[in-house]
């Protein structure tokens, strides 16, 4: 006797010997194995459950999920009457390896928050400043700040003349009005008199960075002096 499997797949429909009577057609239901099955499936005609998985003195479900004891880390799924376990995955880390920590009860490492900031680094020597130190890099018109961020804020110094003839003094950004004079490319000092380069019969004097020249006081000892020619000041006559 042969079978041919209906569209209902839990049907078998018998081919009788005999011509069908009025279009009867018998059926008979499959032989289904004994036991669990690995998945079940809508479309199989036999009724099983899947194996429930044994671990560690409990009963899972088949495609239950679950933890170990004591250990979030691993996760674990029923498959079958297996149990297949995992460790869970951790995220890509962007920061540098002595900055990576793994707290209790963690699974995966986490980034430390950096350190807060104690100085400035401004060179690649390691030379450091500590936070609120002001100094100068080599250039005395520029001052440099180390901020409370570890960052390095630099200004330069605007200096404003306030008189004709100052002092450039090594080390010092603006010239200095107050320690003398720089004139004729020589150095005086204040409230010293000198003569004057350009005309011998001018004594100059500096006062605070400015020079102030006048006649050169002369001494005459007779009512009617003469003032030869290359003299600064005049002569009695017959007086040699």
């Amino acid at each position: 006797m042969g079978t041919a499997r209906s569209a209902s797949a839990c049907c078998l429909r018998t081919a009788p010997r005999s011509p069908p009577q009025a279009g009867n057609v018998s059926c008979i239901s499959p032989e289904c194995p004994l036991g669990s099955c690995p998945s079940a499936s809508p479309a199989d005609c036999c009724s099983c459950q899947p194996a429930k998985c044994s671990f560690r003195g409990r009963t899972y479900a088949h495609g239950a999920r679950f933890s170990l004891d004591g250990d979030d880390c691993t996760t674990c799924i029923c498959r079958g009457g297996e149990v297949e376990c995992s460790f869970t995955p951790c995220p890509v880390l962007d920061c540098p390896q002595h900055q990576r920590h793994l707290g209790p009860g963690q699974c995966c490492f986490t980034c430390r928050d950096p350190p807060a900031p104690t100085g400035c680094f401004v060179d690649d020597n390691g030379v450091e400043f500590p936070i609120g130190q002001i100094w100068s890099p080599g250039d005395p018109c520029e001052l440099c700040i180390c901020q409370a961020d570890g960052s390095v804020s630099c200004k330069r110094t605007d200096c404003v003349e306030t008189c004709p003839y100052p002092i450039r003094i090594p080390g010092q950004c603006c010239p200095d009005c107050s320690a003398g004079c720089t004139y004729m490319g020589r150095i005086f000092y204040n409230n010293e008199t000198f003569p004057s380069v350009l005309d011998p019969c001018l004594s100059c004097i500096c006062l605070l960075g400015s020079v102030a020249c006048s006649p050169v006081d002369c001494a005459i000892f007779c009512t009617y002096p003469f003032h030869p020619e290359g003299e600064c000041c005049p002569v009695c006559k017959g007086k040699k």
